[in-house]
This record gives structure tokens, C-alpha cells and sequence, in this order.
């Protein structure tokens, strides 16, 4: 169980931890659930099966997947923990073990047990259901009733750190991924899977120094990674605290890759800096290639205000930080880059439908969350 950390909101309201694990096979339905309506809606996030060790960053919490099934005009839910070492480690143990990222120092581990949470995202990829950490491995559940398999590292393929962001292709069924290292060269591999779930292209991207790459986008033809100034610190990292800064000076880089291409296909576009989370979309026109993502001016890395109450505790918000929907058209003829702001709303967690990802798309989707909200509150 989790004894709440008073001040910190990552821990209470909507992020606070639930620790049964349930199987309802009919739920209470309010009205009539639309005929045609069927299929699994899935969802992972962290959620910390105990009292975590040190300062409890929202990124650090066990993966717990949850699954709200619809089938005849019937409801159904079910939800697991995912079964990561580090769980079943602290599970034996009866408490943490292992520290965040806010105070790395802090783990009371005996030998090397992965970090890995498998708390991110999820994928459906060659009939696998996988849960996913951009620091490490995915981890496989089953669909039917979200147990864990185990580590899956595509048959002794996957030697590198894989996405909580890949992206599907849904005219070839092709997967892409990438995988970054803050800490030793090379810092970017990228990589595809086969519809088949094999992976058929896996190659290195030079990168000057290693930096945070969270997510990235991809169209019919080329793969675009975002090279940008959230740096990894050597020195913040033996301090045993998060090991990341962002170096304002430093420009951002935006690389263009032709999907089944190599560090000497890639192309670089440098602009100025900036941060960017989260994607919604990229596609190709004409001589040109379009990216949508929500762009800050610095990175916000959602460090809890832990000053306030958590019922009250609010993610500190600069104004730097705030990020807006951007639109970028990369000219690969003349390699002029056009940029423009979307829209005035702060927004976050873009998405476009998931059919449709690389290709021109006339909706996209977005959480707002009005300034002053508390983070135990909801997103527009």
C-alpha cells in the first residue's frame, strides 16, 4: 500500500494509486451502450504499489494496464499490474526498492534490478499486446486477461532501448521505433518490425551528445526524429538526481530520414530551441514534409510543487513551458523550414486516429488543461 507523500499531487486526486486488481464482467450500464460499439479500450500508467523512496516523480510508478471491453451491448473491465522485476523484486521485499528519477541515490537494491516499469503506453503489433518504457524493453500482457508474459525483445532482435511512442503504419503493418541512450554512443538507433513482428531494419543515428527523445513522428516515406537541447548531465546523474537540463542555447534538430534509410540518409534541419513532448501528426505535400506537434518554448520536466497540499499541488507553470500546437513544413527542395503556431490553447497529449498516422489528416485531438488547474483536476 501507498501512504501518500502530503505534498505531492502526482500521489492524490486522479494520480493517486489504486492497488485492487479486478475482474467485473458485467458492469452497471447507465442507458443503452450504441449497437456497433465493440472492441477493448486499453490503458497503462504508473501507479506505485507502495510508498516510494524518495521525492515521486509521476514518471516512476508501476505499470498497471486497464481494460474496458464492450461486446453485445454489454460493459466489462478488467485491470493488472504488469508484472516488471522491479515489481515482483519489492513485491517479495514488501516495499520499495527502487528510487525515481527525482533521487536516483536513494534505491536500496542488492545487484541490478531494471528500473524498467513498463508504465508508459501500450501496442498491438503482430498480435501481441505490449506494454511499453522508452528506457528499456517491452513487456508482453495478454489481451484476454492482461497477465504478464514477460519481457518480449522480438526473438533476441531488440538490443536497444524501444519507444513508448512507436508508431504503425497501417497500409504496410509496418511498426518503426527508436531507441535512445543518454549516456553512451551510439546515442539513437532506429529501427522497423514487420507486420510479421520480426525486425527487419535496425541501424544507428549519430546524434552529437545524448539527450531525451521522447517521442517522434513518421510519414509514407520518411521517419522524423527530434534532436533537441534537453541534454543528459554526467554530473547531475552522480548526484543521484534527475540527470537531465536544458541547455537554451543549444539549437533544436530536426532529422528526415527516408523510412528504410541509415545515418547517411538522414537529413538535418536546425532551428531554434525549443522542447517538444509529444507529437500529433506528420504526413508528406508535395515537395514538402508537414509535422504537427505541441512545442514549448523550454522543457517542462513535471516536477510536483511539493510546497502546496496535494489536494491543492499544481504542476509550477512557467510560461516558457506551456506548449501549443505547431505546425512545421520541412522544404526538401530549397531546405527552408516554415513554422507556424496552430493555436492559442495550451494543450498536450496530441493525437490523430490511429489509421491514419503519417497521412494528411483534417482532425486531430488534444487535452487542454486550463492554467491554475490542479493536477488532481481534469484535462479539457
Amino acid at each position: 500500500m501507498v501512504e501518500q507523500q502530503v505534498s505531492n499531487p502526482y500521489l492524490s486526486g486522479n494520480c493517486a494509486p489504486i492497488h485492487d486488481e479486478l475482474t467485473v464482467d458485467e458492469l452497471e450500464v447507465v442507458g443503452t451502450i450504441p449497437v456497433g460499439i465493440e472492441g477493448t479500450f486499453l490503458r497503462n500508467g504508473p501507479n506505485p504499489q507502495f510508498t516510494p523512496l524518495g521525492r515521486y516523480h509521476w514518471f516512476d510508478g508501476d505499470g498497471m494496464v486497464h481494460a474496458l471491453t464492450f461486446h453485445d451491448g454489454k460493459a466489462s473491465y478488467h485491470n493488472r499490474y504488469v508484472r516488471t522485476e522491479k515489481f515482483l523484486a519489492e513485491r517479495e521485499a514488501g516495499h520499495a526498492l527502487v528510487s525515481g528519477i527525482l533521487e536516483i541515490a536513494k534505491s536500496q537494491t542488492v545487484g541490478n534490478i531494471s528500473m524498467n516499469a513498463a508504465n508508459t503506453s501500450l501496442v498491438w503489433q503482430a498480435n501481441r499486446l505490449l506494454t511499453l518504457w522508452e528506457a528499456g524493453p517491452p513487456h508482453e500482457v495478454t489481451m484476454s486477461t492482461l497477465e504478464t508474459v514477460g519481457i518480449y525483445d522480438f526473438q533476441g532482435k531488440l538490443t536497444v532501448p524501444f519507444t513508448a511512442h512507436p508508431k504503425v503504419d497501417r497500409g504496410t503493418g509496418e511498426m518503426l521505433f527508436f531507441g535512445y541512450s543518454s549516456f553512451a554512443q551510439p546515442y539513437l538507433h532506429y529501427g522497423i518490425v514487420s507486420a510479421e513482428g520480426d525486425i527487419t531494419h535496425l541501424v544507428p543515428i549519430d546524434l552529437p551528445t545524448g539527450v531525451m527523445m521522447h517521442d517522434f513522428a513518421i510519414t509514407e516515406h520518411f521517419t522524423i526524429f527530434m534532436d533537441l537541447p534537453l541534454v543528459f548531465s554526467f554530473p547531475l546523474a552522480l548526484q543521484g538526481t534527475m540527470p537531465f537540463v536544458f541547455e537554451a542555447n543549444r539549437p533544436s534538430r530536426f532529422g528526415l530520414l527516408p523510412r528504410h534509410g541509415d545515418n547517411s540518409t538522414i537529413r538535418w534541419f536546425e532551428l531554434p530551441s525549443c522542447w517538444v513532448w509529444h507529437t500529433l501528426n506528420a504526413y508528406e505535400d508535395g515537395n514538402e514534409i508537414v509535422l504537427v506537434a505541441c512545442r514549448s518554448n523550454t522543457a517542462n520536466l513535471l516536477l510536483p510543487d511539493e510546497a502546496l497540499p496535494a489536494s491543492e499541488g499544481v504542476i509550477p507553470v512557467d510560461p516558457n513551458t506551456l506548449s501549443y500546437l505547431h505546425r512545421w513544413r520541412f522544404n526538401l527542395s530549397t531546405g527552408e523550414v516554415h513554422e507556424e503556431q496552430l493555436d492559442d490553447v495550451p494543450t498536450e497529449f496530441p493525437r490523430v486516429n490511429d489509421m491514419l498516422i503519417g497521412s494528411q489528416t483534417r482532425y486531430g485531438y488534444t487535452a487542454r488543461l486550463p492554467l491554475g488547474t490542479p493536477v488532481a483536476g481534469s484535462f479539457d
